[in-house]
């Protein structure tokens, strides 16, 4: 197995783990192929296989048993936070994009502010950035 979060999903793994991510609670199978019926077009089957690959990815831990008609079904959880799954796509990305850690951070918060330009930025957001800079800065000096 390999260390949670750090292989690659594919675009059809972050559906189902967007799914569970909005979730209140551990899905099954059919339960999630119901959320993406109106995005994909994906049997239960195939949701089945999708949440295997990411219980082998370690991204995903079985719920309980529940009863579904005259049988128990699976229910699956994310292990995987929506976070850890953002900060593995940005380090990947930085590695990618940057020989030079300090550059490539500075180039991902240059990009994020681009992307948040066009969905409209708002001074909430804002203050919540300034916020986990003001705490970074904090460790910092207790660190040294």
């Amino acid at each position: 197995m390999s260390k949670k979060g750090t292989e690659r999903l594919t675009d059809l793994e972050v559906q189902v783990m967007k799914v569970l991510w909005d979730s209140e609670r551990a899905m099954t199978n059919s339960e999630i192929a119901e959320e993406l019926k109106e995005e994909t077009d994906l049997s239960v089957a195939s949701v089945a296989q999708l949440v295997k690959r990411l219980l082998q990815k370690d991204v995903l831990e079985v719920g309980e048993h529940v009863p579904v008609a005259n049988v128990y079904a699976r229910t699956f959880r994310p292990k995987l936070t929506r976070e850890e799954f953002i900060a593995g796509e940005l380090l990947h990305i930085q590695k990618a994009t940057s020989s030079d850690k300090k550059k490539g951070l500075r180039g991902i918060f240059a990009a994020l502010f681009m992307v948040e330009k066009e969905n409209g930025v708002n001074r909430q957001e804002l203050e919540a950035i300034e916020h986990f800079i003001q705490k970074k800065k904090e460790e910092m000096k207790d660190g040294e």
